[in-house]
């Protein structure tokens, strides 16, 4: 969570904080989640990590203000990223 506050307190524009919040979502998403367990935590302890990783970036962005152009792609990078 880190990064996503970076990009909240660094970001020039409500849109630029929303979008990278998204971004990182999505790279979290595409985590193998077997490969990322492999000889550590359980499959099952990595997938739940990322949901609430994922579940916490969502909330940030919906706390952001609203910036219809981006919104859309917002709202379906979230969707995505919990596939």
């Amino acid at each position: 969570m880190a990064l996503a506050d970076g990009y909240m307190r660094e970001a020039s524009h409500p849109g630029e904080a929303k979008f990278c919040l998204a971004e990182i979502a999505l790279a979290l998403g595409r985590v193998h989640s077997g490969k990322a367990a492999a000889d550590g935590l359980s499959r099952t302890a990595v997938i739940e990590a990322l949901r609430k990783a994922i579940e916490e970036l969502a909330h940030r962005a919906a706390g952001i203000q609203s910036v219809p152009d981006l919104d859309r792609y917002v709202e379906a990078a979230f969707a995505e990223a919990v596939r």
